[in-house]
C-alpha cells in the first residue's frame, strides 16, 4: 500500500495530488510523442492540392519571420500551433485559394499526409485514444466501458455505457459526460456534488438552447476541519476550446481515479486528498462550443 508522506506528518513539497495530476497527465499525452518522421508532399502550386477539392488539408509551413504567420493569421487561415523553435506553423486549409495564401508569402508549405487522413477519415482511434485505452486509467469498447487496473475496483457498477464523439470514440460527448458525473453523485453522495454553477453562452441568450454548466466536487463531506476553516480547495476549468477533447476526459477520468482510490480503501493518497481537500473539476466549461466539435465543425 502506498502511504502518503502527510500520512506520517512529514511536510513534502511535492505533494500527492501534484504527483496525482503528474501521472494522469503523462498518461494521457503519451500519445502525443511521435515515434517516426511524417510524411510530408512539398506544395509547389496551389495544382498540388487540387485533388483535395475543399477538404480540409493539414500542412506545415516554415517561416523565417514572425511577420508571416501574424499575416496567415489575419488572412483567417486556421493556426493549429506554432513552433518557434523549429519556425513552423501547423494549419489547417480549404482549397486552392487558402494554398496560394501561403505561397505567395513565401513560405515552403507541405501538406501532413498522416494527419490529414486522419481527419479525413475520422479514425476509431488516434495515438492518443490507444494510449488513454492501454493505460491503467482505464480501457473501453465502444459503447461498454471495461475497466482495469487501477479503476475499476470499487466503481464498475457506476460506468455508463456510452458511443462516444463519432471519430474519437474513448471521449465522452457532453451529454455523455454529464451523465458520467451525475452517476457518481448518485452513487457516492457522501463524496461527490454535481453542482449547477450557471449557463453556457447559448443558453444565456435563449433558455431552450445551450447547457447548463456544471463542476463536480470531490470531498468527504463527513468531515472538516477541526481548526474551524474551509478545506483547500483545487479547481481545474477543463474544456475551455472547443476542440478540446483530450481536458474534458483528463478532468473526467482524474475525479474518478480518486474517487476509486478513496472507495477501495488501498490509496492513501486519494483518501488524504478527500478528506482533507475539495477537488472541483468544471469538467466542459464550454459545452455550446464543444458540442459544435463533437458534429464536425473544427472552429
Amino acid at each position: 500500500m502506498m502511504i502518503s508522506p502527510r500520512t506520517k506528518g512529514v511536510r513534502s513539497a511535492f505533494s500527492p495530488l501534484t504527483f496525482q495530476l503528474s501521472i494522469i497527465l503523462s498518461i494521457l499525452f503519451l500519445g502525443c510523442c511521435e515515434e517516426n518522421p511524417r510524411k510530408l508532399e512539398y506544395i509547389k502550386s496551389t495544382k498540388d492540392v487540387r485533388k483535395y477539392g475543399q477538404d480540409m488539408i493539414v500542412v506545415r509551413a516554415e517561416f523565417q519571420m514572425r511577420d508571416q504567420v501574424t499575416f496567415v493569421a489575419q488572412s483567417g487561415i486556421d493556426i493549429w500551433n506554432v513552433n518557434q523553435d523549429e519556425g513552423y506553423f501547423t494549419a489547417a486549409i480549404h482549397g486552392r485559394r487558402e494554398a496560394r495564401v501561403l505561397l505567395r508569402n513565401n513560405l515552403t508549405v507541405a501538406i501532413d499526409v498522416e494527419e490529414t487522413n486522419f481527419v479525413k477519415e475520422a479514425p476509431t482511434k488516434s495515438k492518443m485514444a490507444a494510449a488513454i485505452m492501454s493505460s491503467s486509467i482505464g480501457r473501453e469498447n465502444i459503447g461498454q466501458i471495461k475497466a482495469t487496473g487501477s479503476q475499476g475496483r470499487k466503481l464498475g457498477n457506476s460506468f455508463i455505457e456510452y458511443q462516444g464523439i463519432p471519430g474519437y470514440s474513448c471521449y465522452h460527448t457532453v451529454e455523455e459526460t454529464y451523465e458520467q458525473a451525475a452517476r457518481l453523485a448518485e452513487d457516492y453522495p457522501d463524496l461527490v456534488e454535481w453542482v449547477d454553477v450557471g449557463d453556457s453562452w447559448e443558453k444565456t441568450n435563449d433558455s431552450t438552447k445551450g447547457y447548463d454548466i456544471f463542476v463536480l466536487k470531490l470531498t468527504q463531506s463527513n468531515i472538516q476541519p477541526t481548526d474551524g476553516e474551509n478545506k483547500p480547495k483545487l479547481f481545474l476549468s477543463c474544456a475551455i476550446h472547443a476542440r478540446e477533447y483530450t481536458t474534458a476526459e483528463f478532468c473526467l477520468r482524474f475525479g474518478m481515479h480518486l474517487l476509486d482510490g478513496y472507495v477501495s480503501g488501498n490509496d492513501a493518497d486519494s483518501t488524504w486528498i478527500l478528506d482533507h481537500h475539495e477537488v472541483h473539476l468544471m469538467l466542459i466549461t464550454n459545452p455550446d462550443g464543444r458540442k459544435k466539435a463533437e458534429e464536425g465543425t473544427f472552429w
